[in-house]
């Protein structure tokens, strides 16, 4: 059972997640011009600003921001805290390095493969980048 505490954290880890994006523009986008490109109302952006929502928002809103912020809607839907109990690693891993979506998905993949396996797909990807890669 999700508690009203733990909705008003995800809403502030949310609210952080969209301020840093805007931040991380160099203030050529506003949270205005971030909802008004994603089609979500004056209203919810205010919710999600002031973490002033009884509940989540909804899929379909998150999905909208994603499209616009141009991320993928798992990631959003994981700060907000659709998926309990998630590892923010990743994301933190994402956002501390710059990752694009690709580089991130390649270290969630990494990630859970047992410890031969990754000593294996670590020596084929050294190989291929020490040849010059896929050119």
């Amino acid at each position: 059972m999700t508690t009203v505490h733990d909705i008003s954290a995800d809403l502030a880890r949310l609210r952080d997640y969209i301020q840093g994006y805007v931040d991380k523009l160099g203030n050529t986008e506003s949270w205005s011009g971030l909802f008004a490109r994603a089609e979500v109302s004056q209203g919810t952006m205010n919710k999600i600003r002031k973490s002033d929502f009884k509940e989540r928002p909804t899929p379909k809103t998150l999905e909208k921001i994603a499209v616009a912020m141009g991320v993928e809607m798992a990631e959003i839907m994981t700060v907000a805290g659709y998926f309990q109990g998630a590892d923010q690693t990743t994301l933190r891993t994402r956002n501390e390095y710059d990752l694009t979506a690709a580089e991130a998905r390649l270290i969630d993949a990494f990630r859970i493969l047992s410890s031969d396996y990754q000593r294996v797909s670590l020596r084929m990807v050294v190989d291929m980048s020490e040849a010059g890669g896929m050119q």
